[in-house]
Parts: structure tokens; sequence; C-alpha cells
């Protein structure tokens, strides 16, 4: 994976439309499995930004706060 300063103004240029619809909608919250997507979001929109794997951790930790649930055993949940 690598990200190119060259390719910074394009990659705006793309996500432009979004960017506007977002802006437009105010979210307080953005989620996203795509990293490109979420550094995207979180330096231009400045929102914060999460991978859905985050929000189910999050929500099993307000289930069960006496048993705290890494990520890696959420994922390893996940996958089975």
């Amino acid at each position: 994976m690598g990200f190119k300063k060259d390719y910074h103004e394009t990659s705006l240029h793309i996500g432009s439309r979004l960017l506007d619809k977002l802006r437009g909608t105010a979210p307080e919250h953005l989620t996203t499995d795509c990293l490109s997507c979420r550094v995207q979001f979180q330096q231009v929109l400045q929102l914060e930004v999460s991978h859905p794997v985050e929000i189910l951790r999050d929500a099993y930790r307000r289930a069960c706060p006496a048993s705290p649930v890494s990520l890696g055993q959420l994922a390893q949940t996940v996958a089975a």
C-alpha cells in the first residue's frame, strides 16, 4: 500500500461529489472499511472515522464491560 503526493489532487477531485454530499448532511461520525477513504475523510472533513469492526468492538464492550474484547479477538470471531 502506498500514498503518492502526485495523486493527491486527483484523488480529491474523484471524491469531490461524495465529499460535497457528506458536507451537506453534516454527519457526526463516518464509517468505512477503506483505509484510503478513512484518511481522506479525516484530512478533508476533519471528522471521526471508524472501521466497521471498531463499531462492533465498541458495541461488544458496552454489552459486556467486564469482558474486554481486543480487535484481534473480534476479527477472529467475525472470520469464524
